[in-house]
């Protein structure tokens, strides 16, 4: 019997997913969260689903397109995060904000020239 999933090719292989660890998740979990569980391992920790995560990232593409690539400001806090974020912004042509605990309005202000 076929899957609901059967004819839905993944944006990337998914060994692509699964080499770097993608769906490699944490051992806690909210009611939010559970929908993108895959399976819990035995020792507690939570596996991702990659097909849940190639859906979201169809739909932040989609929405993301609607706007100008140049008023689009992709932000990272964590340092794992600063290399996907700059790439981002280089291959979109929107900007880059790195680093920082939080994200101030006025931060955002600057970046659209107000």
């Amino acid at each position: 019997m076929a899957t609901k999933y059967a004819t839905v090719e993944l944006l990337v292989p998914v060994d692509l997913h699964l080499s770097p660890g993608v769906h490699i998740g944490t051992y806690y979990s909210n009611k939010q969260f559970e929908r993108f569980i895959y399976r819990v391992r035995p020792d507690g920790l939570y596996i991702l689903n990659v097909r849940k995560i190639d859906e979201r990232i169809r739909i932040a593409d989609r929405f993301i397109a609607s706007f100008e690539p140049s008023s689009v400001v992709a932000v990272g806090a964590r340092q794992y995060s600063f290399k996907p974020v700059e790439m981002l912004a280089k291959l979109t042509g929107g900007k880059a904000i790195l680093g920082g605990s939080c994200l101030a309005h006025s931060q955002i202000l600057i970046y659209q020239g107000i």
